[in-house]
């Protein structure tokens, strides 16, 4: 909806405003929503040559299809800002402020003491500390890097693919 337009509301609107204002407001949210994803569908002359899913197309896309989706899915990430806001928001919402795994070493399954498991556990999440600083084999990002592109080319590209590699290097603690 453009800023000068103006809602249209119909007796059902009002009605519903005037018993539940939160719902109402709910209402014109989703219009508001709505109107903007009809007109993102919308073909025009700056859309005229996309070829949308169902358009005579079969249900798995072709390789030319995902080919396509893929550069204009970077193309709108690089372009525009909404898009890579939309982005960036996914990648904070999935990822946080990083992934971390949490030792729970069971003492009475291995037969050891329960302040023997407790300090295992803490070795074992200090180790992946240390591991996360050196995760790159390139040197260039930590763990939490790594992670945060990894879901940015999923989001963009719709995969990502990691190879793990052993960096056999003197100066590395693994």
């Amino acid at each position: 909806m453009r800023r000068h337009e103006v809602m249209k509301t119909n007796w059902v609107d009002r009605v519903v405003e005037w018993i539940s204002p939160e719902r109402a407001l709910k209402r014109k949210a989703a219009r508001a929503f709505l109107s903007m994803a009809t007109r993102a569908a919308s073909t025009s002359r700056l859309r005229n040559d996309w070829i949308l899913p169902g358009q005579g197309e079969s249900p798995t896309p072709s390789q030319w299809d995902l080919d396509t989706y893929r550069v204009r899915s970077r193309l709108a990430n690089r372009d525009d800002p909404i898009a890579s806001g939309a982005t960036d928001t996914m990648q904070l919402n999935i990822v946080g402020s990083g992934l971390r795994p949490q030792a729970r070493i069971r003492g009475e399954r291995l037969g050891i003491p329960d302040d023997r498991a407790e300090r295992l556990n803490h070795q074992a999440e200090a180790a992946f500390r240390e591991f996360s600083r050196f995760a790159d084999s390139g040197n260039r990002l930590d763990f939490d890097e790594i992670q945060f592109l990894a879901i940015r080319k999923v989001v963009e590209d719709g995969e990502s693919i990691i190879i793990p590699t052993w960096a056999n290097e003197a100066w590395r603690p693994f």
